[in-house]
């Protein structure tokens, strides 16, 4: 595969929409054939968008980050409140599209240590040449799409509370749940746990 393909996975595909993949978790536990699903992404709009493209690709998205994470993670997710459950989609987000991990690692570490109360602005693009210097291919992707990925990473800080807000990039320290951290070694990613505890 593309280095820069797995480094970057799916996030440009979105944030952490947390709605939409306690429906795709449903659906993918169901165990459903190429018809069933698209019957329910685009006869049915279960995921409720506004077009058939927008359907597909949210679904899509979802789907690469969670049906590998196994029918329990799967499981527990659905059960999860809306906490526990955003730091279950970060671990799988995180494995999907290591870029994530390695900016909450450098970034949104660098940013604590510093004692400073946001995250500079320019931060995404100055992490992402740095990137390129070991992955080339990186260089491959439009600014735009650049641009995109790292609105997309920040989201994902904001939704999991790891910043006030996509807008403000305020620093905020994150309670980790035990149960997220023993999916972690569930998983044997204990390389995750330091981008979980960042800031603590």
């Amino acid at each position: 595969m593309n280095p820069a393909k797995q480094y970057l996975g799916d996030i440009i595909g979105g944030g952490i929409m947390l709605r939409e993949s306690r429906l795709i978790a449903e659906l993918l536990l169901s165990e459903p054939d190429v018809e069933t699903w698209s019957q329910k992404i685009k006869n049915e709009n279960m995921l409720q968008k506004t077009s058939v493209h927008s359907a597909k690709r949210f679904a899509s998205t979802i789907k690469k980050r969670l049906e590998p994470m196994g029918k329990e993670f799967l499981a527990d997710f659905i059960e999860a409140d809306d906490i526990y459950a955003t730091q279950l989609l970060l671990i799988a987000i995180m494995l999907n599209s290591p870029v994530v991990a390695d900016f909450m690692k450098t970034e949104l570490a660098d940013a604590h240590r510093l004692c400073r109360e946001k995250l500079d602005s320019h931060c995404w693009m100055e992490f992402y040449e740095q990137r390129s210097r070991v992955i080339p291919e990186l260089t491959e992707y439009s600014e735009s799409s650049i641009k995109k990925m790292g609105n997309n990473v920040i989201k994902v800080l904001a939704d999991t509370q790891y910043l006030e807000s996509g807008r403000s990039k305020i620093l905020q320290t994150v309670f980790v749940q035990p149960e997220t951290l023993a999916w972690v070694k569930k998983l044997e990613k204990p390389e995750l746990i330091e981008a979980l505890q960042i800031g603590r």
